[in-house]
C-alpha cells in the first residue's frame, strides 16, 4: 500500500505541492521496500544462525539466490499498486500469485505454452530448486529448461521491465483524491 494508500486517503496530494518529479518518487518507494526487505532477510538470516549454529557458505548463497526472487514481488507489487490503487486487491493478487504460482506454470506447460519459461511465473519460488527429481521431470516432460541461473536472470529482467513501466504509468498517472 506504499503507493495506493497514499492515493486512497489523499495525502500523495502532498508529493504534488513540492519540487520533486514523480519519477524520484517512485523510486524512492520502490526503494524503501526493497531495503526493508533486505534489512529483513538479514534479520531472519541472523536468527537462523543463532538457531542453527552451522552456517556454511552454500547456505548462505543458497539463501541469497532463493531471496533474489523478492526483487521481482517488490517490483511487481509496486507496479500492481499504481495500476490499480487498491490495496486489498494488490495484496490478494500479489499473494493469489506467489500461492500458485507453480501450478499456474504446469497447467500452462500442459497446454504446451512453452513459452513460459522465459517469464517470471515459474521462478516466483525457488523452492522448486530444492526438488531436484521434480525440476529434472518437468524439464524433461515439457522439454524445458528451467534452471536457478535462468530464474535469477529472468526475475531480474522482469524486474526491471515492471520498473520502468511502473514508473511510466505512475509518471502519467492522474491523481484524483
Amino acid at each position: 500500500g506504499i503507493i495506493s494508500n497514499e492515493i486512497e486517503q489523499g495525502t500523495f496530494r502532498f508529493y504534488l505541492t513540492k519540487p520533486i518529479s514523480r519519477k524520484k518518487i517512485y523510486q524512492s518507494k520502490l526503494l524503501t521496500i526493497i531495503i526493508y526487505n533486505i534489512g529483513l532477510l538479514t534479520f531472519i538470516f541472523y536468527i537462523y544462525m543463532v538457531l542453527c549454529k552451522n552456517i556454511d557458505k552454500y547456505c548462505f548463497v543458497k539463501y541469497v539466490k532463493y531471496s533474489s526472487s523478492l526483487l521481482i514481488i517488490d517490483s511487481l507489487t509496486i507496479l500492481l499498486s499504481t495500476i490499480i490503487r487498491n490495496t486489498s486487491v494488490t495484496v490478494g493478487i500479489t499473494i493469489s500469485l506467489l500461492t500458485f504460482g507453480l501450478l499456474i506454470t504446469q497447467l500452462l506447460f500442459d497446454i504446451k505454452m512453452k513459452f513460459i519459461e522465459y517469464t517470471f511465473l515459474p521462478y516466483l519460488d525457488f523452492s522448486i530448486f530444492d526438488d531436484k527429481e521434480l525440476l529434472l521431470m518437468m524439464n524433461r516432460v515439457y522439454n524445458i529448461n528451467l534452471s536457478l541461473k535462468n530464474g535469477v536472470i529472468i526475475n531480474i529482467v522482469y524486474s526491471y521491465l515492471f520498473y520502468i513501466i511502473g514508473n511510466n504509468i505512475f509518471r502519467k498517472k492522474d491523481i484524483k483524491n
